[in-house]
């Protein structure tokens, strides 16, 4: 007797805490799904930032096109905490994907 294959069924990727995803090369799309919607979405002259706020931290992702006419992706981040002081990137991380999935 042949058994059938199991079921396969969709998995929704959920970030895991002890696997943060590297930032670097993500469009917003990926951003907003990591972290949920920005707490301010600002285009500028050559890039747009995307600000992401927790209780105690503020990440602000700078995308910028590869190439002309392509998808924006991130090319660099800044961290800090609430009064403008660096702040630990992992651990921010941390705060905001805590943040969308205990909303």
């Amino acid at each position: 007797m042949v058994t059938p294959p199991p079921v396969k069924r969709p998995v929704t990727p959920v970030p895991s805490l002890d696997r943060l995803p590297k930032l670097q090369g993500m469009t917003a799309r990926n951003l907003v799904g990591l972290f949920g919607s920005p707490d301010q979405d600002i285009d500028e002259p050559w890039a747009r930032r995307l600000q992401f706020q927790s209780s105690v931290c503020v990440l602000d992702a700078y995308l910028y096109p590869p190439h002309k006419n392509e998808e924006m992706v991130v090319r660099h981040v800044d961290v800090r905490d609430l009064q403008g002081n660096d702040f630990n990137q992992e651990n921010c991380l941390r705060m905001l994907v805590q943040k969308l999935h205990h909303k």
